[in-house]
This record gives C-alpha cells, sequence and structure tokens, in this order.
C-alpha cells in the first residue's frame, strides 16, 4: 500500500471514532495535508482526502469551521464544495471570496426562472407577520432546499446568504429587499445587507444554490451534540 493510502487509511480510521475533539483533531491533520501537499503523493489521491475533509467539516463547531474557511479560501485549487460547505461560518471577507470563486466555477446551465409571484408573496406576509416558521417552509419550498438549510439562509448575518437564495433562484429584488429588512437580526447593519443582492454575481448565487440543495447541512449546535 501506497504512503497516500495508508495515510487516508489512518484518518479514516480518525474519523470513526467521531467524538467532537476526535473530529477537529481530524481537521487539522487534513487540512496540514492538503495545505501542504507531499510531492510523493500523487495529486489522484486528494480528492479522497477533500471529500473526508468535506464530510467531516460538516460535523465540527463553528469556530474551527470559521479558520477552515479563512485558510483554504486563499488556496486557488480549494475545491469550492468545500468552501460552499464552510460559507455560513465564514467572515463577511471570506463570503466574498467563496462567492468569487462560486462565480469562477459555475459552469453549468441557468437555473429555470419561473413564475414565482405567489410564493414571493406568500414569503413577505409570512415575513412581516414574524411567522417565522411559516418563512422558513416557505423560502425552503421555492429553493428546492430543506428548511433546516434555509433557516440557516435567514439566520445568517451579512445577508449574504439570503441574496445568493433569493438571486440564484430568480426571486425578485424587491422581495430579498423585504426579507432582508423584516427578518434582519437586531445586530445587522441594514444599508450592507441591502446591497448584497447586488453584489453577488449571477452565477456565483446559482451554483451556491445548487450546493445547498444537493449537500443538506446540519446545523452548528447539532454537530456540537452529535
Amino acid at each position: 500500500m501506497s504512503a497516500a493510502k495508508q495515510h487516508l487509511s489512518h484518518l479514516a480510521d480518525l474519523a470513526e471514532r467521531d467524538t467532537p475533539e476526535d473530529r477537529r483533531q481530524l481537521v487539522r491533520a487534513l487540512s496540514e495535508l492538503l495545505l501542504a501537499w507531499p510531492q510523493d503523493y500523487p495529486l489522484a489521491m486528494r480528492a479522497p482526502f477533500e471529500a473526508l475533509l468535506e464530510n467531516v467539516a460538516q460535523r465540527v463547531d463553528g469556530e474551527t469551521r470559521a479558520q477552515l474557511a479563512t485558510r483554504f479560501a486563499a488556496l486557488p485549487d480549494a475545491p469550492v464544495g468545500l468552501l460552499n460547505e464552510l460559507f455560513f461560518d465564514a467572515s463577511p471577507a471570506v463570503k466574498e471570496a467563496i462567492l468569487r470563486r462560486n462565480a469562477l466555477a459555475n459552469d453549468d446551465a441557468p437555473l429555470a426562472a419561473g413564475d414565482h409571484r405567489a410564493g414571493e408573496a406568500a414569503l413577505i406576509a409570512a415575513a412581516r407577520a414574524r411567522r417565522s416558521e411559516d418563512l422558513a417552509g416557505e423560502l425552503a419550498r421555492l429553493l428546492g432546499v430543506e428548511c433546516t438549510m434555509a433557516r440557516r439562509i435567514l439566520a445568517e448575518p451579512t445577508g449574504d446568504a439570503l441574496a445568493a437564495a433569493c438571486k440564484g433562484a430568480h426571486l425578485k429584488r424587491a422581495t430579498f429587499s423585504a426579507l432582508a429588512l423584516l427578518f434582519a437580526p437586531q445586530s445587522a447593519e441594514t444599508e450592507a445587507r441591502l446591497k448584497a443582492y447586488d453584489a453577488v454575481p449571477q452565477g456565483a448565487a446559482e451554483n451556491l444554490v445548487r450546493f445547498w440543495r444537493e449537500h443538506p447541512q446540519a446545523t452548528p449546535s447539532e454537530t456540537e451534540a452529535a
């Protein structure tokens, strides 16, 4: 067995222990390996290590995920899937970098626009009535994601996730603005949130929405409780 395969086998064994500290150790080990790839390891072996890191990154604490996002966003060849996995815990500047990477990576056909008028009206009505569960459910339906993901999008404080969701699903800017104002966290900067829609590239928004549809994520509180 090659050194790379032995290393992967060892880290996979560590992943099976699945305690919070084991997961943090595994994340650190994988990060150091991928950020300083050994010359005697074949490049073809990077993909399994990257897949293992993306998997375990779902199950560590927010602080660890934020650190990962910062380190990998600076890596030109970092896998976009991993960056998207870390999006919610990234700093505002790193979120912008992740969106730029999505814009460059998006080579799929544009997402269909559809007619969302009735759904958008229901969404705004739920936001105005402060019916948070109805709001999350309606947003989840419009985006084609799970309610857990919709709640994370709504709770993300900068408005970047909400802007990407609305723009990627071809919801109107007015719908985004209403949600950004009516459902903003108390600590949010209103002006910055409202500017987020125009700042998100269309292709990046669509690529991120695709990722959210295909990769349901656990909430940070669930990861730590695991």
